[in-house]
């Protein structure tokens, strides 16, 4: 890569970071979700089984996510 095309890779990479947090927002304001239902939600209520399933999801999601990434990378070479 060129020394004249790094700043520009860090502003699409702000860019893309703005955007994602404007879709979110304006995601959440559509379902109704706001900042004061988030802070009364009590986490000690939820049964452990809950949290155990939340992160094997997560975890699911995050090696999707990973192959899916290993996986373009490749066809893109």
């Amino acid at each position: 890569m060129t020394e004249s095309r790094a700043p520009t890779r860090v502003w699409v990479r702000l860019a893309q970071g703005a955007l994602t947090l404007a879709v979110t927002y304006f995601v959440l304001r559509q379902v109704g979700i706001t900042r004061e239902a988030v802070g009364e939600l009590d986490p000690s209520r939820w049964p452990v089984d809950s949290w155990l399933w939340l992160m094997a999801a997560a975890g699911i999601l995050c090696v999707g996510f990973a192959v899916s990434g290993a996986l373009w990378g490749r066809m893109v070479r």
